[in-house]
């Protein structure tokens, strides 16, 4: 896989514990157009960012599998 997993860090913690859907709510209020970290113009829509973009506890249990 090439496409980076959320971090676990200060900023994407609280999402680690949240459901799917809820915690892709979030991802905009930080990277939408003029914010903290903007999504690139080649970016694809960003309506299901844990799709690609997986949590840490996903891979590790990819991995297990």
């Amino acid at each position: 896989e090439t496409t980076p997993h959320m971090p676990r860090n200060n900023n994407h913690e609280r999402f680690m514990d949240m459901d799917r859907k809820q915690a892709e709510g979030y991802c905009l209020e930080c990277h939408a157009a003029g914010k903290v970290k903007p999504l690139p113009d080649t970016h694809p829509q960003p309506f299901r960012c844990l799709f690609c973009h997986k949590r840490i506890d996903q891979i590790q249990l990819i991995e297990k599998e």
